[in-house]
């Protein structure tokens, strides 16, 4: 899913590229941000796991994104299994993603 997330961010900077033709790539990755969704997706096969997450994080930082968030803060805290509002249904510290995302500086 980390893949993912770093393709759709080249895509959406492309798209941007090609409507604003005069910015820098830089320029344009300042423009895009990513949020994925924590732990086990919407479909059970699509999980975002925490070294997607890293290498999500280490993309950002290399491309200097816009934005880097995730949904949401009340899965993250709990870090359990069961209902997908309140968890991440993988192995995880509370926090753990929030704690690696505070590290992005931009």
């Amino acid at each position: 899913m980390g893949a993912y997330a770093i393709q759709s961010a080249q895509s959406t900077q492309a798209q941007i590229r090609s409507v604003w033709t005069n910015l820098t790539d830089a320029q344009a990755y300042a423009m895009v941000g990513v949020t994925p969704m924590l732990g086990q997706n919407d479909t059970a096969s699509e999980v975002f796991g925490i070294s997607d997450a890293q290498q999500l994080l280490a993309f950002a930082q290399q491309n200097h994104l816009g934005e880097l968030a995730f949904w949401e803060m009340t899965r993250d805290a709990n870090a359990c299994t069961g209902s997908l509002p309140k968890c991440t249904n993988i192995p995880q510290t509370p926090y753990q993603f929030s704690k690696m995302f505070a590290a992005y500086n931009g």
